[in-house]
């Protein structure tokens, strides 16, 4: 499989839009699990997003994971990453 097909669907599902995603990975494993990440940023600072699902179906808004870091949060972890 080469690309998930409800990934439109995804982004209605946790609010992302796609001209604010600075990120993203769609990985499709051969048993047919889909994982999804993205990192999006937006006027209020960054929004990091994980879900897992079934490859064959749309991913349930329960099965969506998210967290919101400003942009000085950001900045800090990259400072303390150095």
């Amino acid at each position: 499989m080469d690309q998930y097909k409800y990934l439109e669907q995804f982004y209605l599902i946790a609010r992302i839009k796609k001209e604010n995603i600075i990120i993203q990975e769609v990985d499709i494993k051969e048993w047919g699990t889909v994982y999804i990440y993205i990192v999006e940023k937006n006027k209020s600072g960054f929004y990091i997003y994980k879900a897992q699902g079934s490859a064959d179906k749309p991913i349930n808004f329960d099965d969506l994971h998210y967290i919101t870091l400003a942009e000085c949060e950001v900045k800090e972890l990259f400072k303390q990453t150095k």
